[in-house]
């Protein structure tokens, strides 16, 4: 009976990953990338906005994804 409630609690855990988006201006979750990441929880996923980021990154440790508008391009537009 303990696995079932375990995977129950797993499951609830991952359905409440966030998107949280970075960019300049109104409308974005937040300005800087390390301000989302410190507002994320593990599962989240940033969406950072183009722009110019002059920032140092530290994950402190969380299962975050930091990740473009378009991952596909290079430049990440």
């Amino acid at each position: 009976m303990s696995v079932i409630v375990v995977v129950f609690a797993l499951a609830a855990g991952l359905a409440g990953a966030r998107a949280i988006t970075v960019g300049s201006g109104g409308g974005y979750g937040f300005t800087t990338i390390q301000a989302a990441i410190d507002n994320a929880n593990g599962g989240d996923t940033v969406i950072v906005y183009p722009g110019t980021y002059y920032e140092n990154i530290n994950f402190l440790g969380k299962a975050v994804t930091v990740t473009s508008t378009n991952p596909a391009d290079a430049m990440g537009y």
